[in-house]
């Protein structure tokens, strides 16, 4: 519907006949009157776009719920929002330490190559965020669900992922798989390379309080 009022718009401008109630042999914009019309033309259609693009560059943020910092830098970092039937915000190399992310909804967020170390994801829903190369060094992610989360080349050292649900979730072998707690965390169905597995199973104590599963168990311990 806009692209044709835009059409509809810029053709009157331009003085095509077919618009008008005269014979296709009217003479058409000649001259320097032309430039004008075309300018005008322009800024009318400029003003029509403004709103349009404004109301899909705007990221919703209403179930994040974090910290207004921790949001604001979320937002100011946000490099695209990939719509591919659901709304995503993307972060690139931003800066979100120590956070608060307590008990907050942030499922399909990316936070790829951010900064993140010491941040709270106490009790918060992660379902498909994005991980990817961000440095998650000493963040307490106890009773968080990151089901289905990618941690591809992201850095876990310290990281406390007690009673974590962490089902289905992509690691890669440049994943510094280093956390210091996952009593009572679920890693079912999420791969793991040997070293990474005999590190985690020096260490798995524990059964998920949601799942039910023994963090041993989930792991595949021997």
């Amino acid at each position: 519907m806009r692209i044709l009022l835009l059409f509809l718009l810029l053709s009157r401008s331009l003085g095509f006949p077919f618009l008008h109630n005269t014979s296709i042999s009217q003479p058409k914009c000649a001259g320097p009157d032309i430039k004008k019309t075309i300018f005008s033309s322009i800024l009318s259609i400029s003003l029509l776009i403004a709103p349009f693009d404004q109301s899909h560059a705007m990221i919703e943020s209403d179930n994040i719920g974090a910290s207004s910092v921790s949001d604001s830098k979320l937002l100011s970092g946000a490099a695209s929002t990939l719509d591919t039937g659901s709304r995503k915000i993307i972060t690139r190399g931003v800066n979100l330490e120590n956070a608060d992310f307590h008990g907050k909804d942030m499922s399909g967020v990316s936070f790829q190559q951010s900064l993140v170390r010491g941040s709270n994801f106490v009790a918060a829903k992660l379902v498909g965020a994005g991980f990817f190369d961000a440095d998650l060094s000493n963040c307490n992610f106890t009773g968080a669900n990151m089901s289905q989360t990618n941690l591809e080349m992201s850095n876990l050292k310290g990281a406390v992922l007690k009673n974590a649900i962490i089902k289905e979730a992509y690691v890669s072998g440049a994943t510094k798989m280093e956390p210091k707690d996952i009593e009572g965390a679920d890693f079912s169905d999420t791969y793991l390379r040997k070293d990474q597995l005999k590190y985690l199973c020096s260490m798995a104590t524990g059964t998920n309080p949601v799942t039910g599963i023994d963090t041993a168990e989930s792991l595949n311990c021997p």
